[in-house]
């Protein structure tokens, strides 16, 4: 995620899987999504980024389009979307 420069850094792997930081907080996070789907990863990213307050309002802006998509089908209809269904819990 260019978007944080220092702040974070985030590592693709296979399957849907991430890994990340960020450095100056000394967190890590993983994130799996089961299908593999690379739009639901993105969509997860960006939420925990958030979450993990790594992403200020103008990053927030700037990534809109990675906060919510929009799934079409075959005609290019929009039928759906990704979007996070959970919410981060300190505890």
């Amino acid at each position: 995620m260019e978007r944080t420069g220092p702040r974070a850094f985030v590592k693709l792997g296979a399957e849907g899987a991430y890994g990340g930081g960020l450095p100056a907080r000394g967190l890590g996070f993983a994130i799996k999504v089961t299908d593999g789907a690379r739009r639901a990863v993105e969509v997860a990213l960006v939420r925990v980024l958030e979450g993990l307050g790594a992403l200020d309002d103008v990053d927030l802006e700037a990534l809109a389009r990675w906060r919510r998509t929009p799934v079409e089908n075959t005609l290019q209809d929009v039928v759906g979307e990704v979007r996070p269904a959970f919410d981060l819990v300190w505890t």
